[in-house]
C-alpha cells in the first residue's frame, strides 16, 4: 500500500495511525508542490516546469524560504517513482489522502487525471485533518 499526502505533517500522523491499525501499513509519500496556485499550463514540458519554478522563485524572493524551497524538489520524479512501483506490483493499492483545503483537493486531481489511464487501484480518502 502506498499513501500519498500533500503536507509534511500528514506523514507523521499516518505513521502513528499505522501503529494503531496494521491494515494501513505502507509507504507514505509526499507531493510537495501546491498545485492550487501558480501556472499550470505546459506542465508536460520542460518549459512549463521552468515557468512554474521561476514563478515560485519570484514569489519566494526575499522570504525566509527563498531558494532553499524553490527548486529543492521535483514532484515529477516523485510521481515517476510511484508509477514505477505500481508497474512493478499491479496488486499494490494507492491511497490519496485529502484534507478540506484547496491544496489537498486540487493536487490529487491533477495527478489523478495525468495517471488515471494507467491505474485502476487508486483511492481518495477525505478527512477533516488526517
Amino acid at each position: 500500500m502506498i499513501h500519498i499526502v500533500f503536507q509534511q505533517s500528514d506523514i507523521d500522523v499516518l505513521k502513528e495511525a499505522m501503529k494503531l491499525d496494521e491494515t494501513l501499513r505502507g509507504e507514505v509519500i509526499q507531493i510537495k508542490d501546491d498545485f492550487a496556485v501558480g501556472p499550470l499550463q505546459g506542465l508536460d514540458t520542460e518549459e512549463g516546469w521552468k515557468t512554474r519554478g521561476d514563478w515560485w522563485r519570484e514569489l519566494l524572493n526575499g522570504s525566509p524560504y527563498g531558494e532553499k524551497l524553490a527548486g529543492s524538489f521535483d514532484d515529477r520524479e516523485t510521481v515517476k517513482e510511484i508509477k514505477a512501483k505500481l508497474n512493478d506490483d499491479v496488486a499494490i493499492e494507492v491511497w490519496i489522502w485529502m484534507g478540506q483545503n484547496q491544496h489537498d483537493v486540487f493536487s490529487p486531481l491533477l495527478h489523478y487525471a495525468a495517471g488515471r489511464r494507467e491505474r485502476e487501484h487508486q483511492y481518495c480518502g477525505g478527512s477533516g485533518g488526517i
